[in-house]
């Protein structure tokens, strides 16, 4: 019976593929459980209220809760709207731009025309900050105003904001279906 005994090349060889392989195994169990990120939700997401043919308010019942392990720092929320959206405004006993207060930005700008799917970002250090495992609701109502009545379906996807992040994880629920008045 013959005895097979490896070459000093085999086993180079075979070395040179195994220490790759096991240092990628032993990674990424490291790599799984990466933390740094921000990661936004809502128990009970409630629909915008009609108060008007052309006007859409948003709740301030609706809570964010971060489940990241960073705190949000700053928000970005992506609307679409079946219907454009003209204005976007907040009710401090009369409507102010939402665009512009506080260094909040739309983009593209509604100043530039009723636009259909845009984003608002409340940029880091701004009004809305939520520490890692906590809670904030939107501090104001938002009110925003179609460019024409009829049924609109709004989708909203809201990401926390963290400039040490390795992920901001976004947050989207179901469309909102709301009837004409």
């Amino acid at each position: 019976m013959t005895q097979l005994q490896p070459t000093r090349r085999t086993v180079v060889r075979t070395a040179a593929w195994t220490v790759p392989a096991v240092t990628l195994v032993t990674a990424a169990p490291a790599f799984a459980a990466s933390s740094n990120y921000t990661d936004l939700s809502t128990t009970a997401p409630v629909a915008p209220t009609r108060t008007g043919a052309q006007t859409l308010q948003m709740p301030t019942t609706m809570t964010f809760t971060n489940t990241g392990d960073l705190a949000v720092d700053g928000i970005e929320v992506l609307i679409t709207s079946s219907i454009a959206v003209s204005e976007m405004t907040v009710d401090l006993g009369a409507p102010i731009p939402v665009e512009g207060l506080a260094g909040i930005t739309i983009a593209p700008s509604l100043a530039a025309g009723p636009q259909t799917s845009f984003k608002l970002t409340v940029p880091p250090g701004g009004l809305l900050q939520i520490p890692a495992g906590q809670s904030a609701g939107l501090p104001v109502p938002l009110d925003l105003t179609l460019a024409a009545p009829g049924d609109v379906e709004l989708r909203m996807i809201v990401t926390g904001i963290n400039a040490e992040a390795t992920e901001n994880i976004p947050f989207s629920p179901d469309p909102f279906a709301i009837p004409a008045i």
